[in-house]
């Protein structure tokens, strides 16, 4: 499960922020470790990789409620994600969620938490290519 570790409040993060992710559920794309710069602003499309910010009265206890996942549509009100290992498919309802916001791409090595100038996000498409 690729997560992350939510660092303060969700309300307090910029609009642009990066985080640090956890686990390797959306490798080869976001590998464990890799630092993803995240947009609370940016419109969320199908094929968006997304942070789902979840109730924390809906994860398992010991479960970050933040995870990494990718947007593959939505039907009524439910979103349909994915993740790649092992590969899956699942249904969200939005009452389950917090927030669902757009990974806009990844950082070079840097620390999580903070804003970061938008010239040096790599966008996710050119690192699955190299």
């Amino acid at each position: 499960m690729s997560q992350v570790k939510p660092e303060g409040r969700l309300s307090d993060l910029p609009d642009l922020y990066a985080t640090r992710v956890h686990g390797g559920c959306m490798s080869p794309a976001i590998v464990d470790g890799s630092v993803i710069a995240v947009s609370k602003v940016a419109t969320v499309r199908p094929g968006d990789f997304v942070t789902l910010w979840f109730r924390p009265e809906c994860v398992p206890p010991g479960t970050s409620p933040v995870q990494v996942k990718k947007l593959v549509g939505r039907e009524g009100p439910n979103l349909f994600i994915e993740r790649f290992v092992p590969h899956g498919l699942f249904s969200v309802h939005p009452s389950e969620l917090l927030a669902v916001h757009k990974v806009i791409g990844l950082l070079p090595e840097s620390k999580p938490g903070g804003s970061h100038d938008p010239k040096t996000i790599i966008p996710i498409a050119a690192c699955r290519a190299a």
